[in-house]
């Protein structure tokens, strides 16, 4: 009775904590994408980014026709450039990225209705078939 008395207190705290302190992720902006995608990718020079409604990530083209994916991580991003083995899909105004390193997590971009274009994009930069 008291491990259940003992896991329900913890529950209740953890839970309460979660209430009071999430913050929803607020969309990165694309002068922010764009910056951070330059700055870990040598030779990178972003010129436009499709920022994501949801706030999960952003996509940076560059002026070779490069795309670096952007997602927040903590206090800064992990930035990676979409390489072959990228698995990309659209689903609805949803970007689905699926990178080959599995380290990187899956993207999920609310793209409105430029998902389309950037799905194309991606697909080009990645030499995939459409």
């Amino acid at each position: 009775m008291q491990y259940v008395v003992s896991l329900a207190g913890i529950l209740l705290v953890v839970g309460l904590v979660w209430l009071l302190f999430r913050k929803p992720l607020a969309p990165v902006a694309p002068e922010e994408a764009i910056a951070a995608a330059n700055d870990a990718l040598p030779g990178f020079r972003g010129i436009e980014a499709l920022s994501g409604r949801s706030g999960r990530g952003a996509l940076v083209a560059d002026t070779d026709g490069r795309i670096a994916i952007v997602q927040p991580h903590g206090d800064h991003f992990s930035v990676r450039l979409a390489e072959p083995g990228l698995r990309a899909e659209q689903d609805g105004d949803t970007l689905i990225l699926r990178p080959a390193e599995p380290m990187f997590p899956v993207l999920r971009l609310d793209a409105g209705e430029a998902a389309s274009a950037w799905l194309d994009r991606l697909r080009k930069s990645t030499h995939e078939p459409a």
